[in-house]
C-alpha cells in the first residue's frame, strides 16, 4: 500500500481526478495528501476532497516560486486555512523561493519578503498544529530548516528534497522527514539520499510540478508508479509514509516495503473528521 504523501490534484492534469485516482489504486497508491499553492487551487483542493472522500486528504498552502502571488493573496490564504484548518492533514505547499531568484533583478529582497511570507504560514501551521509542507530546494532548505524551529513547529517534510547531506542531516535531527518523486528510478542524487536516509525519515511523493497561470503544459499522472524491480535496494517506492504498521525498531531485515504504513507524522492524536461526501 502506498500513500502519496504530494500531488497537486488541482492541476490541469488531473481534469478527470476519479480517473487519475483509479490508476494510482492500479498501483497500490491507496491515497493522496493534495497540496494546494494559492486561493483558488486551495478551494478546487477542497472541492477535489469532497468529491472523493476517504482517498484524498487536503492541504492548503501558498507557493512560493509563484511570483504573481500578492499580500492579499497571502491574506486569502490564511483566511483559508483559519477557516478549514479541522478538515485538513497539514499546510502547504508553502516554503522559500529559490528558483525565482536566478533571473530576478533584486534576489536579496525577493527572499527577503518570501521569509516573511513562511512565518507568517508557519504561526498557523503552530496555531492549528498542523505539519508543515515546506518548498526549500537546494540553498533555501537553511533558511526553512531556521524557520520551522524558529516557529515551534513539530512535524514538517521537507518535499522534493534536494539539499547537501549535512543539510539534510539538520532537519532530520530536527525530527522532520524528507520526501522524494519518482525520479528516484533515475536520478542518481536521489538514489543517493535514499541509501542513508532512515527509512522512518523518508515519504514518497508525486508532485507533479504545478505551473503558475500562464504557458506550460502540466504533467500527467505517470503510466506507472515505480516498482521494487526499478528501484534501489532501499528505495521505498513500492512503500507508503511513515513507519510500517507492524515493524520492529530491533535487529535483523527491513519488512517488506509494500507492507501497509500509517500516516501517524501527518495526523494529530485523533483523526480528522470526516469530509463532507464522496465515496467511503
Amino acid at each position: 500500500m502506498i500513500v502519496d504523501s504530494h500531488c497537486h490534484l488541482h492541476d490541469a492534469a488531473f481534469s478527470d481526478v476519479r480517473t487519475a485516482l483509479s490508476r494510482a489504486l492500479e498501483s497500490d497508491v491507496w491515497g493522496v495528501v493534495a497540496v494546494g499553492c494559492d486561493p483558488r487551487s486551495n478551494e478546487r483542493t477542497l472541492e477535489t476532497v469532497s468529491a472523493n472522500g476517504k482517498a484524498v486528504w487536503p492541504a492548503l498552502g501558498f507557493h512560493p516560486e509563484w511570483a504573481h502571488l500578492t499580500d492579499e493573496d497571502l491574506a486569502r490564504v490564511e483566511a483559508q486555512v483559519i477557516a478549514n484548518h479541522s478538515r485538513l492533514v497539514a499546510l502547504g505547499e508553502v516554503g522559500l523561493p529559490w528558483y525565482n531568484l536566478v533571473r530576478a533583478a533584486d534576489a536579496a529582497s525577493l527572499m527577503a519578503r518570501g521569509r516573511a511570507r513562511l512565518g507568517r504560514l508557519l504561526a498557523l501551521a503552530t496555531r492549528f498544529d498542523l505539519p508543515a509542507v515546506v518548498h526549500a530546494p537546494h540553498g533555501a532548505a537553511v533558511g526553512a530548516l531556521e524557520a520551522l524551529k524558529a516557529a515551534g513547529v513539530e512535524r514538517a517534510v521537507f518535499h522534493w528534497h534536494k539539499a547537501p547531506r549535512e543539510v539534510t542531516r539538520a532537519i532530520l535531527d530536527a525530527g522532520y522527514l524528507v520526501s522524494v518523486t519518482p525520479e528516484v528510478v533515475y536520478r542518481q542524487r536521489d538514489r543517493e539520499l535514499v541509501e542513508w536516509v532512515p527509512l522512518d525519515s523518508l515519504l514518497v511523493e508525486r508532485s507533479s510540478r504545478p505551473s503558475p497561470p500562464g504557458p506550460g503544459s502540466p504533467r500527467a499522472w505517470p503510466r506507472r508508479w515505480p516498482r521494487s524491480s526499478d528501484c534501489p535496494s532501499r528505495t521505498p517506492c513500492t512503500g507508503s509514509p511513515s513507519i510500517p504498521a507492524s515493524s520492529s525498531t530491533s535487529s535483523g531485515p527491513r519488512p517488506p516495503l509494500r507492507r501497509a504504513r500509517s500516516l501517524r507524522w501527518l495526523c494529530r492524536s485523533s483523526p480528522p473528521p470526516p469530509l463532507a461526501s464522496g465515496p467511503a
